[in-house]
């Protein structure tokens, strides 16, 4: 069985992605965010599924309703973290703490 806290806590630019939009939504949780359009050492097609993955686990929620562009052709106003997203970062950081230092010292 699939254990999308597992994937989080073994995939960096996943954990990454999300933890852009968390952090970028800790002082207006209600605020829209512009779309990451590059993540380094992440091919575009690559950021397209991660995206996708983050919405499907309900992490990030979409803005399907007024968004605009920027003058770098990025999409403005059309993500951020969740509830579950922030939750789901806390917990993959624990693992990324553990995975560092197995005997926890």
């Amino acid at each position: 069985m699939f254990d999308e806290l597992e994937r989080l806590c073994s995939e960096a630019s996943l954990r990454n992605l999300l933890r852009h939009y968390v952090v970028a939504g800790d002082a207006d949780r209600e605020a829209w965010h512009t779309r990451v359009s590059e993540l380094p050492g992440v091919s575009a097609a690559t950021l397209v599924k991660l995206h996708g993955e983050l919405i499907a686990h309900q992490w990030i929620e979409q803005n399907t309703g007024v968004i605009s562009m920027t003058a770098a052709c990025n999409v403005a106003g059309c993500y951020r973290g969740t509830a579950a997203g922030r939750k789901a970062l806390r917990r993959a950081e624990m693992c990324e703490v553990d995975q560092r230092d197995p005997a926890g010292v």
